[in-house]
């Protein structure tokens, strides 16, 4: 049942940000083909963009680090690289999943770090998505 209504919750505001942001790039352009265009365009760029990005990203911090980093260089890399989740609907939802599966859990979790043995507090992914598409439909 979890599953269910998180899924309508992540839906529901994915689409009201989206449509928020048509909204807003029709008040911005004079006609619908270019509203319609920058619309789209900034949707894929969210979509398609960011993962790609993350991408490029990951063997490059392997390069920067060697050995193992420092665990606050950990916990900043785990910080940001969910904030790219959060970013993308698609990652947002799986990477929900993968912890409702593994960790049984819909809210908080931890990660175990690395050379001290504590845990690293995270909020699930679709909170944090809810709520910033919530705020940038409300800012749009």
């Amino acid at each position: 049942m979890a599953e269910v209504l998180i899924s309508t919750a992540l839906l529901f505001v994915t689409a009201l940000c989206f449509g928020a942001l048509g909204v807003y790039c029709s008040s911005l352009m004079r006609r619908t083909l270019g509203a319609s265009v920058l619309a789209y365009g900034l949707s894929l760029a969210g979509t398609l963009v960011l993962p790609l990005l993350l991408l490029i990203f990951l063997p490059a911090s392997n390069a920067i680090f060697r050995g193992t980093p420092p665990d606050w260089v950990i916990a900043v890399l785990i910080y940001g690289f969910g904030l790219f989740i959060v970013l993308n609907p698609v990652a947002c939802a799986i990477a929900t999943e993968i912890i409702l599966i593994e960790q049984q859990t819909a809210f908080t979790f931890s990660l175990p770090l690395l050379s001290n043995g504590g845990n690293l507090p995270l909020i699930s992914p679709w909170i944090v998505q809810v709520i910033l598409y919530l705020l940038l439909s409300w800012l749009l």
